[in-house]
């Protein structure tokens, strides 16, 4: 009974986690309309054209294809109603969860990481407030998280287990850069983490390879159809938010886009920002009346040779997006909804752990870089990657700096499973003290 009992607790205790998570995802689902902004049209519309069994349109190639996708299946399984949307990011966030789990228990191989990792999971705000908004990034982020774990797993098992892991992890990779592009740039991560545990370099391109192929499909698509090898000129377009200042309007390349971006910015005070929002819309109607993707692939063009034309000033500028990323991760996710609904709060004991995300998982690392370097080597470069790519072409945006997130909870976790360690090792010479001076 005893021994059945423990066999009981090791399995299902995920569950001590996972059921009051998916109870407070309910609630939050009940009390919740789903956020629809401007840009979640953009991905709208190529769904929709996915359940017409059709994906040519221009914002197909604004947008890579992930989250259409998941979008085009939850709207047709629930009859087109956006609570559907909703529900379904709310159950992938709950994936998100338990992968996160999975992932700290096999990283530092304690249970406690494990539990740390859900809770940090379960009730961040930031989880639960875009499971609730027609944005891609929860789908980006479940998506890495499952990544995480099986390159997790990857690293751990032998054989042609770890080496379909290797594959897995390295597709689920692929699917989180189609979903935001940006992270494309974890590509080396994993690889890095199988050669560090010494699973040799075989795995390790089995696994860059699976990420880099799909990726390389996609773009190659994307140049077959607009003329651009790109998975979305959305980068380089949106680096202009950063370079405005640099911009030569004079030039000869582009002349329609770099002319309408000088009107645009005129008529913004010569304030650059999202002022190439403004000059892609421009284009896009009358009197140029430039398709979609056009003033898109414009844009991105003028981006990419700003900023390889002032290399170092562009560097220096982006600081500030580096600055205004890591402050943001702790998010305000209070933006109401239709009607001025909002998600409810988290439970407020993890408020300053949510706060704080960022120095305890740098403090994580560190105490794990003792015993486990590969994996705080593996979390750490992720990380770095994560950072770089949004913060290397986009001005501080709340939702990118949620992208870190789920590298950032793993590695907060290893911190509580030292703490842990050390409170059990004490209690442990406590009890042997108290027995060694009993009479």
């Amino acid at each position: 009974m005893k021994e059945g009992l423990k066999t009981l607790s090791r399995r299902f205790w995920p569950l001590l986690v996972l059921l009051p998570a998916a109870a407070f995802r309910l609630h939050a689902w009940s009390v919740s309309e789903p956020l629809v902004v401007d840009r979640s049209n953009t991905y709208l519309q190529p769904a929709r054209e996915l359940t017409g069994l059709s994906y040519s349109g221009g914002e197909t190639f604004r947008r890579t294809p992930g989250y259409p996708v998941m979008l085009a299946g939850a709207l047709t399984a629930g009859f087109g109603d956006m609570r559907a949307v909703t529900l379904t990011q709310h159950a992938l966030g709950l994936g998100a969860v338990y992968a996160l789990m999975r992932a700290a228990l096999l990283l530092w191989g304690s249970v406690p990481a494990a539990a740390a990792a859900g809770l940090l999971a379960a009730f961040h705000p930031g989880f639960i407030f875009y499971e609730g908004a027609v944005e891609s990034e929860l789908f980006a982020v479940f998506l890495l998280s499952l990544a995480m774990l099986w390159a997790a797993r990857a690293a751990n098992d032998g054989g042609r287990e770890g080496s379909r892991a290797a594959v897995a992890a390295g597709l689920l990779g692929a699917a989180a850069a189609l979903t935001r592009p940006e992270l494309a740039a974890c590509l080396p991560a994993a690889p890095a983490l199988l050669l560090l545990k010494g699973r040799g370099p075989r795995r390790a391109l089995l696994c860059a390879l699976a990420f880099a192929a799909p990726l390389a499909l996609w773009a190659g698509r994307n140049a077959a159809m607009f003329g651009s090898f790109t998975l979305s000129p959305m980068g380089a377009a949106t680096s202009l938010q950063t370079s405005g200042h640099l911009v030569d309007l004079g030039a000869p390349s582009h002349p329609e886009f770099r002319r309408v971006y000088a009107e645009a910015l005129a008529a913004n005070g010569g304030d650059y920002s999202n002022v190439v929002n403004e000059a892609v819309r421009r284009l896009n109607s009358a009197p140029y009346d430039f398709p979609i993707e056009r003033a898109l692939a414009e844009a991105a063009a003028v981006g990419a040779e700003t900023a390889l034309r002032h290399p170092l000033a562009y560097a220096a500028a982006t600081a500030r997006n580096f600055r205004g990323f890591f402050g943001s991760i702790g998010g305000d996710f209070s933006e109401p909804g239709p009607g001025g609904s909002r998600a409810p709060e988290p439970p407020a004991p993890l408020a300053a752990h949510y706060n704080n995300l960022l120095w305890l998982a740098l403090a994580g690392l560190a105490a794990a870089a003792w015993r486990r370097r590969a994996e705080a080597g593996f979390l750490l470069l992720l990380a770095v990657c994560v950072a770089a790519a949004n913060s290397l072409v986009e001005v501080p945006v709340g939702r990118r700096s949620f992208e870190i997130v789920p590298v950032l909870i793993p590695a907060a976790a290893a911190l509580y499973a030292a703490a842990w360690e050390l409170a059990r090792r004490g209690a442990g010479t406590l009890r042997a003290f108290y027995k060694r001076s009993r009479p």
